[in-house]
């Protein structure tokens, strides 16, 4: 379901999550892995009337120049083991576009602490928030072969993306 940032739900969103399963007789909602919503036995006939609705590409995002997917936690805002707030570092990395297509799904983890809620480790790009600041990694892969994205630093500040690959000017916004 588009326009969930990162998993997070207002009450408005989730009233109407309500309207729309009531409305298409859907019998069970599905959070995923990804932090989406997928609408298990929506009758076949309702799929393009829902897509319409809800503002669905026919086109995968990576495919338009937009990432896949960004899983974030709810940081430091919410948890009591969270260094940094990821609400608006995650709607920043939700608005980047890029003029070509991206060459694969790049997923990208927000963690607001070294628990890593979000898999940081094991994304595309992860930012694990500590005491000192961010941490980045990149090269993560949770597929069928696992392995740990790359620590490229540490100690990040609050930052400012501005262009991909991704240049983070790293000062305070």
């Amino acid at each position: 379901m588009p326009g969930i940032n990162a998993g997070t739900m207002s009450r408005e969103d989730l009233e109407r999550v309500i309207e729309i399963v009531r409305r298409y007789d859907i019998p069970m909602v599905k959070i995923t892995g990804g932090q989406r919503l997928y609408f298990h036995g929506l009758e076949e006939k309702n799929l393009q009337n829902l897509k319409t609705e809800l503002e669905i590409q026919e086109i995968p995002p990576h495919k338009s120049g937009n990432l896949h997917n960004i899983q974030a936690c709810p940081g430091k805002k919410w948890c009591k083991y969270g260094h940094r707030e990821t609400e608006n570092i995650t709607r920043l990395l939700a608005k980047l576009k890029f003029d070509q297509p991206l060459p694969a799904k790049v997923k990208i983890g927000v963690s607001g602490c070294r628990f890593c809620c979000c898999e940081s480790w094991m994304r595309d790009i992860g930012l694990t928030g500590e005491k000192n600041g961010w941490r980045f990694t990149f090269g993560g892969n949770a597929a069928g072969r696992p392995r740990t994205g790359d620590l490229i630093a540490r100690g990040l500040r609050v930052c400012k993306i501005i262009t991909w690959p991704f240049m983070f000017n790293c000062v305070s916004m």
